[in-house]
């Protein structure tokens, strides 16, 4: 802003600057992994839509691609969801979200099943199996090194209430004795 006055009779010109704040929106770490599961959905949809657009490629020619709905739809998706990934990382853990994105293969196995009558092996199984249960370790992780949720809760309360203080106090001399 230009404040335009005078000072002891002479014309006195001065650039104030003004800080102005906009409300930064945060995700919780809960809306961030919720986030980026949306992603691995988009991320799913935008293989498939490549899968399709590919098997439609009449040439390999660069013009011929531009020209390919679902080849770019596909990529539109990855943009989508790699912005909205951009977005979850801001607010959340990268050791816990990064394998979230990982669900992204089942997906797609299931998806090529059901659209494209690829076969689900027991090794796809198994390997789906691994995927799951390797995003559920890592993200309960975060939980299991605090302790048990009644360690938890007291840890978090600096003083806790009266009726609760011994409680607390069990609580923590088990969690010493190891």
């Amino acid at each position: 802003m230009t404040i335009i006055g005078e000072n002891q009779g002479k014309s006195v010109e001065q650039t104030v600057a003004v800080e102005q704040t906009q409300p930064s929106f945060r995700f919780s770490k809960a809306q961030s992994i919720a986030l980026v599961f949306g992603c691995t959905i988009l991320g799913a949809a935008a293989q498939i839509l490549i899968k399709t657009g590919a098997g439609n490629l009449h040439g390999a020619g660069a013009l011929e691609m531009l020209r390919n709905i679902y080849l770019l739809a596909g990529y539109s998706l990855y943009g989508m969801s790699t912005v909205l990934l951009v977005l979850a990382l801001r607010d959340g853990e990268l050791s816990i979200l990064y394998p979230v994105i990982s669900l992204t293969f089942v997906w797609v196995t299931i998806l090529s099943s059901v659209l494209f009558g690829e076969a689900i092996t027991v090794n796809k199984l198994i390997g789906i199996a691994v995927i799951v249960a390797g995003v559920g370790v890592l993200g309960a992780g975060g939980k299991f090194a605090q302790g048990p949720p009644a360690l938890r809760r007291c840890k978090a309360l600096a003083n806790p209430p009266a009726g609760e203080a011994p409680l607390c106090e069990r609580v923590n001399q088990r969690s010493r004795l190891g």
